[in-house]
C-alpha cells in the first residue's frame, strides 16, 4: 500500500502499535496461505489423488468436527477442485484466510487514511495560524499608528476543524449511495472524517447571535408587558382635572399635515418637515424630544464624519500612487494571457468580456487599502457610535421633568411610568443602533462597487482608441501599445480622483444616516409619550370589565414572572431549547 513520503508522517506510522498489529497478522495470514496453497499443489499430483490416505495431516490443518463427530482432515480428494465439490474443507479455509486477509488490508488501509487525516490536519491547521501571525505583522503598523491593540487573541479559537475525506466516500460511510456503489474505501465512521465535528463547531457559530437575539426578545416582550399592565392598572388618585392638566402640557399633536403640492415640489429635508408636523404643539413629548434628538444625530454624525474622514485623505493618496505604478505590468499581464483576438473582444466591450480588466485595476487600489478600511470600519467606527449614552440624557431629563410636574399624590405611579419608559427607550435605541450599523455597512458596499465603473469610465476613450485602431499587420500589438500608452496617460489622475469620488460617497452615505438616525429616534420618542400616556389617557371602564381586568392583569403578572426568569437565567439555559429555566 502507497504510503505518503512526508518525514513527520512515517515517523508517525513507524511508532504506531496498531499499524504494527495489523501488519503482523496479515503477514501470520499470507503465511497460512501459502502453507494451504502448498498443500494444494502437493495433493493435485496424479500419485496422490489416487490415495485414499490423508497425507497432509503434517501440515495440522484439520475442519471443523462433523455432525457425526469426526474431525474430517482437510486437503481430501474431494476439496481440492472447486469444480468438484465447491463447498470441500480446503476451499472454504482459503475462503477463510483470503476474507480475513482482505478485512486486515481494509483495516489498515483505513488506519493509514486515518493517520494521514490527522497529519494533513495539523498541518493546515499550523498554516492557517501562521497565515494570521504575518497578517497580524502586517497589521501592527496601523494598529500603532490609531493606538488601538487587540488583547483578546485566543489560540484555541484558531484550531479550526478540518476533514479530509471525500464527498463520494462519506456518502458511502453514511449509506446514502446507490446500490452497488460499494463500501467506503478510506474510513470506516462518520466520526473518523472529522465531519461530524465541522458540523458541531459550525452550529455553535451562531449560538452567540442567537443568544442575543432571544435576550432581545425577552427583553421587548417584558416592555410589552409592561406597557399592557400600566394601561390596564386602575389609578384611583387620577382624577379627571389631573388627566386634563397632564393632556395639556405633554400630550403631542398628532394631527396629519397635508402639505402643499408646491412644498412638495420644494426641497424641503426630512427634518424640516418633521419640525414642522410637531411644531403646533412644540410642548408635547415627542416635540421636545424630536428636538433634543438633533441635537444627538448631528453629534453621532459629526463623530462617524470625523471617523471615517480622519486619515481617509492621506492614506487614499499613498495608496493611489501605489496603485498607479502597478496597473501597467497589470495590463500587460492581462493582455499577454490571452488569445488576440480575446483581447480585442475585450477592448471592443470596454474591458468586459471573459474576464474584467476593470476589476484588476480596481484591485490594485482597493486591495491595498482593504486592511486599513477594515480596521477602521470594525473597531475606530463601533467604538465612536455612543448612540445609547447620547440619546438617554434627553430622555432621562424630559421625564424627571414630567415627574416633577405632577401632583404630590401621583408622583410614586408617574415614577413607576418613568422607570418602564426609560427601559423601553434603553431597549429600542439599542435595536436602532444595530440597524443603522447594519445599513451603514450596507452602504460600505455599495461604495467600493462604484469604483469599477468609475475607473471603466475613465479608460473608456482609451479602450475605443484601440478597438477602432486601423486592421494590418500587427493590429494585435498595435492596440496593446494604444491602450497601455493611454493608460500610462491616465493613472496617475484616475486614482487620485477614485479616492475623491470614495470620500464624496461616505459624506453622501453619512447624511442617508443622519435621515435614517432620525426616524429611528422619532419611532423612540413615540414610545416614550405612549407609555407616559397612560397617566392621562381616561379608559372606559364599567363593572362588567373589571373582572376581566383583573384577569388580564393576572395572566400578565404571570407571563412578566416567566420572562423576568428567562432574562435572569444563565446564559446556557437559553441553548436548552424550549422548557423552564433552572
Amino acid at each position: 500500500m502507497e504510503i505518503a513520503h512526508e518525514p513527520a508522517l512515517r515517523l508517525v506510522l513507524a511508532s504506531c502499535e496498531e499499524l504494527q498489529a495489523i501488519n503482523a497478522k496479515i503477514q501470520e495470514l499470507q503465511v497460512q496461505l501459502e502453507v494451504l496453497q502448498a498443500a494444494v499443489d502437493s495433493m493435485d499430483s496424479p500419485r496422490h489423488m489416487k490415495k485414499r490416505k490423508l497425507d497432509v495431516c503434517d501440515s495440522g490443518l484439520r475442519a471443523e468436527p462433523t455432525e457425526r463427530g469426526s474431525a474430517v482432515p482437510l486437503m481430501t480428494n474431494s476439496g481440492l477442485r472447486s469444480d468438484v465439490d465447491p463447498e470441500g474443507t480446503c476451499d472454504r479455509t482459503a475462503y477463510a484466510i483470503r476474507a480475513s486477509l482482505a478485512d486486515c488490508m481494509m483495516a489498515k488501509k483505513r488506519l493509514l487514511a486515518k493517520c494521514r487525516s490527522n497529519w494533513t490536519k495539523k498541518t493546515l491547521q499550523k498554516d492557517f495560524k501562521d497565515s494570521l501571525d504575518k497578517s497580524s505583522e502586517d497589521c501592527d503598523a496601523e494598529d500603532a499608528e490609531s493606538d488601538f491593540s487587540d488583547d483578546d487573541k485566543d489560540d484555541d479559537d484558531r484550531e479550526l476543524p478540518v476533514f479530509t475525506c471525500s464527498a463520494r466516500d462519506y456518502m458511502r460511510i453514511k449509506k446514502k449511495t446507490l446500490e452497488g456503489d460499494g463500501d467506503p474505501v478510506c474510513f470506516a465512521h462518520d466520526g473518523d472524517t472529522e465531519i461530524p465535528a465541522l458540523s458541531r463547531w459550525i452550529s455553535t457559530l451562531t449560538i452567540p447571535a442567537k443568544e442575543q437575539a432571544t435576550l432581545h426578545l425577552f427583553v421587548e416582550v417584558k416592555n410589552v408587558l409592561a406597557s399592557v399592565t400600566a394601561s390596564l392598572e386602575e389609578k384611583p388618585h387620577l382624577t379627571p382635572q389631573d388627566r386634563a392638566v397632564l393632556q395639556g402640557r405633554w400630550r403631542s399633536n398628532e394631527a396629519q399635515l397635508v402639505i402643499p403640492p408646491t412644498a412638495a415640489k420644494s426641497k424641503r429635508t426630512a427634518r424640516e418637515l418633521r419640525a414642522a408636523h410637531y411644531g403646533v404643539r412644540a410642548t408635547g413629548i415627542v416635540a421636545r424630544l424630536v428636538k433634543s434628538f438633533e441635537g444627538v444625530s448631528n453629534a453621532v454624525c459629526r463623530d462617524l464624519e470625523d471617523s471615517v474622514t480622519c486619515g481617509l485623505e492621506q492614506m487614499c493618496r499613498d495608496h493611489a500612487r501605489l496603485a498607479a505604478g502597478a496597473v501597467v505590468g497589470i495590463s500587460d499581464n492581462f493582455a499577454s494571457d490571452m488569445h488576440w483576438r480575446t483581447y480585442r473582444a475585450t477592448l471592443r466591450r470596454h474591458g468586459i468580456f471573459k474576464k474584467d480588466l476593470n476589476i484588476e485595476l480596481t484591485m490594485a487600489f482597493t486591495q491595498r487599502i482593504a486592511n486599513s478600511w477594515t480596521h477602521m470600519i470594525r473597531v475606530r467606527l463601533a467604538s465612536s457610535f455612543r448612540l445609547k449614552q447620547r440619546a438617554m440624557a434627553p430622555i432621562t431629563a424630559l421625564l424627571d421633568e414630567f415627574t416633577a410636574s405632577v401632583p404630590d399624590h401621583l408622583k410614586a405611579c408617574a415614577k413607576k411610568n418613568q422607570v418602564s419608559a426609560l427601559n423601553i427607550a434603553r431597549t429600542s435605541l439599542g435595536g436602532a443602533r444595530n440597524a443603522i450599523l447594519r445599513a451603514w455597512e450596507e452602504d460600505l458596499k455599495r461604495i467600493t462597487r462604484l469604483l469599477v465603473p468609475f475607473v471603466q469610465l475613465h479608460l473608456t476613450e482609451g479602450y475605443e482608441l484601440a478597438a477602432g485602431a486601423e486592421r494590418k499587420k500587427g493590429i494585435s500589438a498595435l492596440q496593446k501599445k494604444i491602450f497601455r500608452d493611454h493608460l500610462i496617460v491616465k493613472k496617475d489622475t484616475m486614482f487620485d480622483e477614485a479616492g475623491l469620488a470614495l470620500r464624496k460617497h461616505l459624506v453622501a452615505a453619512i447624511q442617508k444616516v443622519r435621515d435614517t438616525l432620525d426616524e429611528h429616534l422619532e419611532m423612540v420618542a413615540k414610545k416614550v409619550e405612549m407609555h407616559m400616556a397612560t397617566l392621562w389617557e381616561s379608559p372606559v371602564v364599567t363593572e362588567d370589565d373589571v373582572k376581566t381586568r383583573n384577569a388580564a392583569l393576572a395572566t400578565l403578572a404571570e407571563h412578566k414572572a416567566e420572562v423576568e426568569r428567562w432574562i435572569a437565567a444563565p446564559r446556557h439555559s437559553l441553548r436548552n431549547g424550549p422548557g423552564n429555566p433552572q
